[in-house]
């Protein structure tokens, strides 16, 4: 079965529209963020949703063999633009800490997302 809708959600990131006007990412000048710094809220919420959405593969599936992959089209159906934007800026944040890996087969297709290497890792509190 093949289907647009999706079962996932955003939920807590959802909120990412109202607070984009409210704190700027990175001045200009300002030191680049690193992994082991404390991380934006936003980035915090995106991993939190990754890993509940990776836990409900596990819950869903029988098998140990099944590569935990998620969708970008299934999280993101339904939001905002502005929320979707919001969240894959994030997940290329995550992809550059090695949280993530995102594989993409074709230009403007579906973007896959997968376990990183530091994936089970906690985001640093300070």
């Amino acid at each position: 079965v093949d289907s647009k809708k999706s079962d996932f959600s955003l939920g807590a990131v959802n909120d990412l529209e109202g607070d984009l006007e409210d704190e700027p990412r990175q001045e200009q000048g300002d030191n680049l963020v690193s992994s082991s710094t404390k991380w934006h809220k936003h980035t915090v919420k995106v991993l939190g949703m990754l890993k509940r959405n990776m836990d409900a593969i596990d819950e869903d599936e029988d098998t140990d063999e099944k590569v935990k992959e998620l969708s970008y089209n299934k999280l993101s159906y339904g939001t905002s633009r502005r929320t979707a934007c919001g969240v894959f800026f994030e997940l290329l944040q995550l992809k550059t800490w090695d949280f993530i890996e995102m594989t993409q087969d074709e230009s403007y297709g579906d973007i896959k997302i997968l376990q990183g290497a530091r994936f089970n890792e906690e985001p640093p509190a300070e």
